[in-house]
């Protein structure tokens, strides 16, 4: 939505307000003491983004990518669907 629409998020305060009001459960409930406590997180998106991924992001993504690979199976699809699963899953690992 930021990318796609960057004239109406044009500050970090209104990309992490965006995000806000995308979260619910865990992920709510981190954010909500931000907003509590006025956190300068607030108007710092990538820093916002940083912690957000330190809190409650994978802690180890390329292994779990790689299983994720090690688990993708065909079936009964095309092999082109296949392939581009692959795909999208290897473009995560660095």
């Amino acid at each position: 939505m930021i990318q796609m629409h960057p004239s109406q998020y044009p500050t970090d305060a209104s990309r992490v307000g965006l995000v806000g009001t995308l979260l619910s459960g865990t992920t709510l409930a981190w954010f909500a003491p931000l907003l509590e406590q006025e956190s300068p997180l607030l108007n710092n998106f990538e820093e916002f983004i940083s912690k957000f991924k330190a809190c409650l992001g994978d802690i180890d993504s390329v292994r779990t990518t790689i299983n994720k690979i090690r688990r993708l199976r065909q079936g009964d699809r095309p092999a082109s669907g296949y392939a581009s699963d692959f795909r999208l899953l290897a473009a995560d690992i660095p």
